[in-house]
């Protein structure tokens, strides 16, 4: 679950983040199905419960996702300022665009987060 966990909130590849994201739900609710003393019986002890930490990270869901976006978009600048020319640096950024909707259309991420790929987009486009 620690995995999970520092993959969702450290990966630049939205992918990942995604796939983790479900995961780390499918456990928070795997693990929320047993009372406090059974899962200390099991060593295992925590400050809120997992069904409270679930409901935490659902309430972050579109954060969590914006900054996967945010780490996508700063991994892929360092790509498209190595290229050389404008047209280049747009088809790269373009690219970029259109894959990242693609992973937010087919992943179950939340579509206001398009609002904040579009706005990453309009902005990086600004400065080309």
């Amino acid at each position: 679950m620690n995995d999970c966990m520092a993959l969702v909130n450290e990966s630049a590849d939205l992918t990942v983040v995604a796939s983790r994201y479900k995961l780390l739900m499918e456990k928070l609710d795997f693990l929320a199905g047993y009372s406090p003393a059974e899962l200390a019986g099991y060593g295992i002890t925590t400050p809120t419960s997992f069904q409270q930490q679930k409901q935490t990270i659902e309430a972050n869901k579109a954060t969590v996702f914006n900054q996967a976006i945010d780490r996508a978009y700063e991994k892929e600048r360092q790509h498209i300022d190595s290229l050389k020319t404008e047209r280049g640096k747009e088809n790269a950024l373009s690219r970029f665009y259109d894959n990242t909707a693609r992973i937010i259309g087919e992943s179950g991420i939340p579509s206001e987060c398009l609002s904040h790929l579009e706005s990453v987009y309009q902005s990086a486009a600004a400065q080309i």
